[in-house]
């Protein structure tokens, strides 16, 4: 029975009352959880208010709004576009036909079904023309208008799939674009060049500044969501970035327009401390203008970190200056410098000397005269040592006829070289390197770092760093890092164990950063790397 196209308001509740409607459809869309717009174009109030309805009795998850003609209809999609619009054909001001030719050009997911008492072909053909995905006749079967709801959500419900399709399709892209970036800063900093077929943006051809930021705790293994927007805010430069481990991150800027390292690194210490509450360090590298450059420049960086050991605040260090006091520097190297005389250790001798006078040659704030009794003491100690007889008057004679602090420091190395070859034998550290790897082997699975291992072979932290790239040639923390991805790679190709239990197994509990690791390690994330050992 078709309604009255006059008076489908109120015909249709008399029409449908004793009818059992299909409920398929509504729990269907209950469950999918969507909800769409339709808006129902007629100058007849009462052939809008059946329509909606209809909606309601058949239970559809659709919200509706009402145009009563096609200039109305158009400024409500303005102010809020729809997925679906049912529409007359012949109104005034605006047909129907004019209407939606102008609406699908401004929206072309525009699902369109029109409203006609005309069943003429030229209507038909000029709907299909336009994109409709068909039409009602007035007076409207209801059983009809149900089939056409249900097509016209399933071709929403289908737009919806695609476009979530595509989202994910252009996610894992940019994905992927992301790791390679990784990986190819990975291989920069190790020495490692791009092939010459890369693009120049790929292969870092503009100036660049490496920015080291290390956390005294670990920090960089949160979700990157938590972290990098804020830091992108503070550094206020277009940079990428390599998580090189739990604690440290190494950030890449844009150094094409001079990047102004002294005012951006205080931004980033008040964000760390207000904001994250953690105390951080950070290094600038020189501006980069070639690749092989990069390795060195960033094992200068690598260095540097032995100044974080000298204070529990955070620490800017730029073109060789130090935020930490400089008389927190000095104390701690002469003193350790003085301690070391008295133990007969060459080495911590050499090291803390290397690190009193790269920090005197960066400062312009010392006097001469302060300088040279301090150097002064540390001489007299080292002669000491040496049970020369000279006086001391001697010693303050040869320091004060040195000519720059370069004579001062070669002075010192002398008096070290005498006393080194009348030492019977000095302390060797090849055992406590290898007891920090055994405990890295026996650990490596638990929250491990540069101080706990300290505290197990009771060395001060930036001692033990600088023992073990002495010994071993690379960094402790990137030791432990590629310890744990080889143990992971392994257990990826040999075990079934789920990913997320790998990543437990070796330190680390959030999968997506370790999976960011494996994949800037191995150029391969950890499933794909196991699909294709499978096949």
């Amino acid at each position: 029975m078709r309604v009255g196209a006059s008076g489908i308001g109120m015909a249709l509740d008399d029409n449908l009352k004793n009818r059992q409607f299909d409920e398929t459809i509504e729990s269907d869309w209950e469950v999918s959880g969507m909800t769409y717009n339709i808006l129902i174009v007629d100058d007849e109030r009462i052939e809008r208010e059946g329509i909606a309805f209809l909606i309601r009795k058949f239970g559809f998850p659709i919200r509706c709004r009402e145009a009563e003609n096609g200039e109305r209809a158009l400024e409500e999609l303005d102010k809020e576009p729809c997925e679906i619009m049912f529409c007359d054909i012949k109104m005034p001001y605006m047909d129907g036909m004019e209407l939606s030719a102008k609406a699908k050009a401004l929206y072309p997911d525009l699902k369109i079904v029109f409203l006609t008492a005309y069943g003429e072909f030229s209507f038909a053909k000029q709907a299909i023309e336009i994109g409709a995905l068909g039409y009602l006749l007035k007076p409207i079967i209801p059983e009809e208008f149900e089939s056409m709801m249900k097509k016209v959500l399933e071709e929403c419900r289908c737009d919806e799939a695609k476009k979530r399709e595509a989202a994910a399709v252009a996610a894992m892209s940019l994905q992927a674009r992301q790791y390679e970036k990784e990986r190819l800063l990975f291989n920069l900093i190790n020495g490692l060049r791009p092939s010459p077929s890369s693009s120049p943006q790929e292969r870092n051809e503009f100036p660049v500044r490496m920015l080291l930021l290390s956390c005294r705790s670990s920090f960089f293994d949160r979700e990157k969501e938590e972290w990098s927007g804020p830091l992108r805010d503070a550094v206020d430069t277009d940079y990428e970035d390599l998580v090189l481990n739990e604690s440290q991150c190494l950030l890449f800027v844009d150094d094409r327009d001079g990047f102004d390292f002294a005012a951006v690194a205080p931004r980033i210490v008040q964000l760390f401390e207000d904001i994250f509450r953690q105390t951080v360090f950070m290094t600038c590298s020189n501006p980069i203008r070639s690749q092989e450059h990069y390795a060195a420049e960033f094992d200068k960086l690598e260095q540097a970190l032995t100044y974080q050991s000298f204070s529990d605040r955070s620490l800017i260090l730029t073109d060789g200056e130090s935020a930490a006091s400089d008389g927190e520097i000095v104390e701690s190297c002469t003193q350790a410098i003085k301690a070391a005389f008295e133990a007969d250790d060459v080495t911590k001798v050499r090291y803390h000397l290397d690190l009193l006078f790269g920090h005197l040659q960066t400062k312009r704030s010392y006097s001469q005269f302060y300088i040279k009794v301090m150097l002064f003491e540390l001489v007299k100690t080292g002669m000491a040592r040496l049970k020369e007889e000279g006086s001391s008057r001697q010693v303050a004679d040869s320091i004060d006829a040195a000519g720059s602090l370069a004579d001062i420091r070669d002075l010192l190395l002398n008096v070290v070289g005498d006393w080194e070859r009348g030492l019977v034998s000095e302390p060797k550290y090849s055992t406590q390197i290898h007891h920090v790897k055994r405990l890295i082997e026996e650990h490596y699975g638990e929250s491990i770092g540069l101080e706990w291992l300290a505290s197990r072979v009771y060395l001060v932290p930036s001692y033990l760093s600088f023992l073990f790239r002495k010994e071993t040639g690379t960094s402790l923390n990137k030791y432990i890092t590629t310890y744990r991805m080889q143990k992971a790679e392994r257990l990826v190709r040999e075990t079934n164990m789920k990913i997320v239990e790998i990543a437990r197994s070796v330190g680390y509990e959030n999968l997506s950063y370790f999976c960011s690791l494996y994949r800037t390690h191995y150029g391969i994330t950890p499933q794909k790397h196991r699909e294709d050992v499978a096949t």
